[in-house]
């Protein structure tokens, strides 16, 4: 494994001093160094951007940065980023002040050996990781907390709409079957029925999401099958400029589930990418293959247990979304689309369909670089 490090110095004999240490390590390390905040804060905000660097060390005297506020502003890019803070001989209270602060570690500078510095940088990467693990661990049990009080929330909603939708339901139909052939009234008794039937779908969903509804039937079911009627339903919606592709690698895989809601799972799926292309040319990739449960990643879904899973995938090359729009993306209700596209119940729906599977979801994004979702549905035994 390589350590990527980033030096904030200004003075060239400190890092001079520096890379003289770091090439003692051995080839496993590498520094990168740049002379001022400014320059810093780009490399970390640039391509790659925090995620280019492992760890970051960080001079407190830099010219024209007063206090801590150098490492309040890498803290902003990256709260989960390492910093071991550098300090003068006679400054070790404001390191002390830094670590207070979030810095991983401090050294002092010119009194550091090789051997110290190792060991810092390895604490300050331990630690960040183990701080990592526990705000991921937050995040998670914030969203469960979130997405089961909405749960409940839609499903009482939900039965109370469907209580009121019957009697229109049934009413326009047995309007609908009284009126003869060529009657004026027929064309307003079906826009009635139509708009009623939409509105019963919308509660399904909704009770799909908040799961309080009987489990459906499940069948040993090909994947494969359901991957190809669902492409053959989106491609007819598709502008030319966009390609679909399907690619399957599952030597007649089955698992055990209902058709018709991993049908509509993928669709919504497939229509979010679709709509995320926003009249763009490229490509959506679907696929399909057969993982073992050590391949599974699912960082905000619980541990998977089944000894084999079907991965699906659907990746497209739309606008993506940003790390506020991620963190939201399985509330019901929400979407970034405009006002006439969407209800916002695309991923919460396929959000509870996997669940009621067994199964678990995992979303990744980038503004400008797409959107990859991975569902994992348990394989046949």
């Amino acid at each position: 494994m390589i350590v990527r490090v980033l030096l904030v110095e200004d003075d060239d004999a400190d890092a001079d001093y520096a890379r003289r240490q770091f090439r003692q390590l051995g080839p496993e390390f590498t520094l990168e160094r740049v002379s001022c905040l400014e320059d810093a804060l780009v490399r970390l905000e640039g391509a790659g951007g925090s995620d280019a660097y492992d760890l970051v060390l960080l001079d407190l005297g830099l010219p024209g940065v007063h206090g801590l506020s150098a490492l309040t502003a890498v803290s902003e890019i990256n709260a989960g980023l390492p910093v071991i803070v550098l300090t003068g001989h006679d400054d070790e209270a404001t390191a002390l002040a830094a670590l207070r602060e979030g810095a991983q570690d401090y050294l002092v500078k010119g009194k550091s050996s090789a051997d110290t510095l190792v060991r810092a940088v390895r604490y300050a990467l331990q630690r960040g990781q183990l701080q990592a693990e526990r705000t991921a661990l937050e995040r998670r049990l914030a969203q469960a907390q979130r997405l089961e009080a909405l749960g409940r929330f839609a499903g009482g909603i939900s039965h109370e709409i469907n209580n009121r939708l019957t009697p229109i339901v049934g009413m326009a139909e047995l309007l609908l079957a009284s009126l003869p052939p060529g009657d004026t009234a027929r064309g307003m008794a079906e826009t009635i029925l139509a708009a009623a039937e939409d509105a019963a779908k919308l509660v399904r969903d909704l009770l799909t999401y908040a799961r309080h509804q009987p489990d459906a039937a499940k069948t040993p079911v090909d994947p494969g099958e359901i991957l190809e009627r669902a492409a053959a339903l989106i491609r007819a919606t598709l502008p030319p400029s966009v390609v679909l592709t399907v690619e399957t690698a599952t030597r007649g895989a089955r698992l055990n589930g209902n058709p018709t809601q991993l049908l509509s799972a993928v669709l919504n799926l497939l229509s979010n990418a679709a709509d995320a292309m926003e009249g763009r040319a490229g490509t959506i990739v679907l696929a399909l293959a057969e993982v073992e449960r050590a391949e599974v990643t699912t960082p905000t879904n619980p541990p998977l247990v089944h000894a084999r899973y079907l991965r699906l995938t659907v990746s497209d090359q739309g606008i993506g979304m940003d790390r506020d729009t991620l963190a939201r993306a399985f509330d019901p209700f929400f979407t970034s689309k405009p006002v006439d596209r969407g209800s916002g119940l695309g991923l919460s729906v396929v959000h509870g369909v996997v669940l009621d599977h067994q199964g678990a979801i995992a979303v990744a994004s980038n503004p400008g670089r797409g959107t990859t979702v991975e569902v994992f549905l348990p394989a046949c035994e």
